[in-house]
């Protein structure tokens, strides 16, 4: 009786396995929305993918049984990277704003009960007038605030049924506010695209500061950062045994509540 020949794949060196599936966790990878649903956020709009976006661990372990062997063996290996964040990105359009995941790593270990988020806001219509109003905590903090939450109770599953059993917890928020369009292939007239970019960043940077100030992420997340494309990252920690009265109140008075979601 003939021997059934290997899988090409099992045939690789087991060091060589190892690089596919340590690329194939934390490599980015687009995951289209298949079917979206919206949610009414301030004067924003939020789309997100009905369907739940399979982490690609997951994806792996569903495999034969070798592999599955393999990769669960290689997901307990204490000394594979367990610092790559979940990375989401934001396509922005006043009122419209698009949320897809590109990296969804596997959940910490108990060694590490925290892990980090990255958010990428690609930002078009730069000088829409909504952006400038005096209620811009609505406007620029409340939909980010919104998908935080909903990210710590239910997970990168927007859509899930019911929140889960135990809220994540977050080291480190990142958020990163870019161009969607680069500045070279803009055509203006009333001010520079460049310019006002930096506004609405530094308008960001204030309102998440008074967010780290407020109380209100205490316990769920240790420190925010913000990044103006490429450059210099600020990092706000955020408060655990106090918090500023003046930010608490400003939230409280605006709705801004941490509840499960």
């Amino acid at each position: 009786m003939a021997t059934p020949p290997t899988p090409t794949f099992l045939g690789l060196p087991q060091e060589l396995r190892d690089c596919i599936y340590d690329y194939a966790l934390h490599a980015e990878h687009r995951n289209p929305a298949v079917s979206q649903a919206a949610l009414p956020c301030a004067a924003w709009t939020i789309h997100f993918n009905k369907h739940h976006p399979q982490a690609t661990f997951l994806s792996l372990t569903q495999c034969n049984r070798q592999l599955w062997r393999e990769i669960t063996a290689y997901l307990a290996h204490q000394a594979r990277p367990t610092d790559v964040p979940a990375k989401l990105n934001i396509h922005t359009a006043y009122p419209d704003m698009t949320t897809q995941w590109s990296c969804i790593p596997r959940p910490p270990t108990t060694q590490q009960a925290a892990q980090d988020l990255l958010i990428r806001i690609k930002m078009r219509k730069l000088f829409e007038p909504a952006l400038s109003t005096p209620h811009q905590h609505d406007v620029l903090l409340r939909p980010l605030f919104d998908i935080l939450r909903r990210f710590i109770f239910r997970g990168p599953h927007s859509a899930r049924a019911r929140p889960l059993r135990q809220p994540l917890r977050l080291r480190t928020v990142r958020v990163e506010l870019i161009s969607a369009i680069p500045f070279e292939e803009l055509v203006y007239v009333y001010g520079s695209p460049a310019v006002q970019l930096e506004v609405l960043f530094g308008h960001l940077k204030a309102l998440v500061a008074r967010l780290a100030r407020s109380g209100l992420l205490n316990g769920a997340v240790a420190a925010l950062e913000v990044c103006l494309d490429g450059q210099k990252t600020d990092q706000i920690p955020v408060t655990s045994d106090s918090w500023d009265e003046r930010d608490h109140v400003f939230f409280a008075n605006a709705g801004f509540r941490w509840d499960p979601v």
